[in-house]
């Protein structure tokens, strides 16, 4: 069970989305499903409670494999995937979604080794999120890091994107944006934070009232994306960067198939987007490369 103030991964985000929204916690926790769905992404949510739970055969029986066919599919959204204690489950999810999704992501904080770096350069259809804040004070894994392991991404010739997230206005410090430049990196994603009372003790108190007043929105000032650009770097969404990826991709399952399991999906999956009503057509025109 996630429990406040005990980060979801050795990471340990002070702001940790999982585990200090006491509303997303609640829901995590009282989670029947594996899956969970976004605006860009299709998640099969296992954790290190999950692992403690359940061995990778037991895992297998409980995620339908014919539903991995032709979406975009992500290993976890709930705690970091690349956490070594959990490389059994990560593998398996590699294996699972091989010859299946249209496309694989994971989304990381981890400062990656060169034995993993090694292994993801021989995923195919697969674009690693690497995720960069600039939160030295609220992160274990501090920046300098992760500008380490975006480089030796690069050199390996992986697909990845760097992601800021979450730039919270008064803490984040861009002047990394620098360095990804200087690496040949020419775009990142960008998301802000979402606002719970729990986290003001992170928030600056001449911008805290902002975010009040976006409540659990996402909430990014205006200026941030000129900040960005000023350091030579374009914005792009990761739903419009999948899709970019996976492009040239051919489903493997007809318009039916998909209109059949996307409603079973929705049944049953936990959804994370505040644009709710528009999910049932994200994850049908994914699946048909639409």
């Amino acid at each position: 069970m996630f429990k406040k103030r005990e980060p979801a991964c050795p990471i340990a985000c002070k702001y940790c989305f999982i585990t200090e929204d006491d509303q997303r916690r609640e829901k995590l926790n009282n989670a029947t499903s594996l899956w969970a769905i976004n605006n860009a992404c299709t998640y099969i949510n296992w954790s290190q409670y999950t692992a403690a739970k359940y061995d990778t055969s037991e895992l297998a029986r409980l995620i339908k494999e014919e539903w991995l066919y032709d979406d975009i599919i992500g290993s976890t959204a709930v705690t970091d995937p690349f956490w070594p204690r959990l490389a059994s489950y990560h593998d398996q999810w590699e294996e699972m979604t091989r010859d299946k999704a249209r496309l694989r992501t994971s989304v990381t904080k981890w400062p990656l080794s060169r034995a993993q770096i090694k292994k993801i350069a021989t995923w195919p259809r697969f674009h690693l999120v690497l995720t960069i804040t600039g939160n030295d004070t609220l992160e274990k894994v501090k920046h300098v890091q992760h500008l380490r392991t975006a480089e030796r991404l690069a050199q390996a010739g992986i697909s990845f994107t760097v992601l800021i997230h979450p730039y919270i206005w008064g803490v984040s410090d861009l002047s990394f944006l620098k360095e990804l430049r200087r690496l040949g990196i020419k775009e990142v994603s960008l998301k802000g934070l979402r606002y719970n009372s729990g986290l003001d003790q992170f928030i600056p108190s001449d911008t805290r009232q902002l975010y009040q007043i976006h409540k659990e929105q996402e909430f990014i000032p205006s200026e941030t994306a000129l900040l960005v650009q000023d350091y030579g770097l374009n914005l792009v969404s990761l739903k419009k960067k999948y899709r970019e990826i996976s492009y040239n991709y051919n489903p493997q399952r007809p318009k039916e198939f998909h209109e059949s399991v996307v409603i079973q999906m929705l049944e049953v999956a936990q959804i994370f987007s505040s644009d709710r009503a528009s999910i049932y057509n994200s994850l049908l025109i994914r699946r048909q490369g639409l």
